[in-house]
C-alpha cells in the first residue's frame, strides 16, 4: 500500500514543473542505485559513489531529474530516475 500511494506521489511530481523535497533513509543497493528504507523508492543516481546504510538523505525531484544530498557527509549527487 504504501509503495502503491509513493508512485501515485512520483506520477503527480512528474506532472509538476517545480521541484520537490523529501526526507529519507538511504541504503546503497549496488552502483548508482539507492534505495529509501521507509517505502522501497529506488533512486537511480549518476556517477555516486557515496556509501550508505539507513542514511538521511535529501531528493529534490523535479520530474525529471534532480540531486541526492546524503546529510551526514554533504555529498550532492545526480539523479537520473526514481521508481
Amino acid at each position: 500500500m504504501k509503495k502503491t500511494l509513493l508512485t501515485v506521489l512520483f506520477f503527480l511530481v512528474c506532472a509538476s514543473a517545480s521541484a520537490h523535497t523529501y526526507n529519507l533513509t538511504v541504503n546503497k543497493v549496488e552502483q548508482d542505485k539507492y534505495e529509501d528504507s521507509k517505502n522501497d523508492t529506488t533512486i537511480e543516481t549518476q556517477s555516486c559513489y557515496e556509501y550508505a546504510k539507513n542514511e538521511a538523505a535529501v531528493l529534490d525531484w523535479n520530474g525529471n531529474s534532480g540531486t541526492l544530498t546524503f546529510l551526514d557527509s554533504k555529498v550532492t549527487c545526480a539523479v537520473m530516475n526514481v521508481e
